[in-house]
């Protein structure tokens, strides 16, 4: 297997994508692939193969797997209209669960930021009275609290 592996040209590859999508620019190919331009290039350079994104490609267009690596048997599946449409929903139920996850991870770090801010204020609070020498209490805290 790895002796395959080695032969199998990612230039050669997304030149296979870029027939299924009709297009060679750089640009489209990225765009088919869910994936950046400069990450296209990234792959072209390192001979790296992006295993998912080609599977999930080769999901979306009914192409043969086999056919995208090597250039070599017949290029559409063989799979029945049922199951290629089963694999199409995973595919958009992955794709919602990674747009959800970018949402919740984005709505994490505004509440995470607004929290050090606040931590940092009170922080401050208890700073300023340990140098008065004296701790403020719990009511002067929530009082200045209230006010950030």
């Amino acid at each position: 297997m790895s002796r395959i592996i080695n032969k199998l040209s990612i230039k050669q590859i997304l030149e296979r994508v870029g027939i299924v999508i009709k297009s060679q620019k750089n640009e489209k190919i990225a765009e088919a692939l869910n994936a950046q331009p400069q990450t296209c290039s990234n792959w072209k350079t390192r001979n790296a193969m992006p295993w998912v994104e080609l599977f999930e490609f080769s999901i979306k267009h009914n192409i043969q797997l086999d056919w995208l690596l090597t250039g070599q048997e017949n290029k559409y599946s063989s799979k029945n209209p049922e199951e290629i449409e089963q694999l199409k929903e995973k595919l958009n139920l992955k794709e919602e669960l990674l747009r959800l996850t970018k949402e919740n991870a984005h709505l994490l770090r505004n509440e995470n930021t607004r929290l050090y801010k606040e931590n940092s204020s009170l922080k401050k609070i208890i700073m300023e009275g340990k140098r008065k020498n004296d701790s403020p209490d719990l009511d002067t805290v929530k009082l200045r609290k209230k006010t950030i």
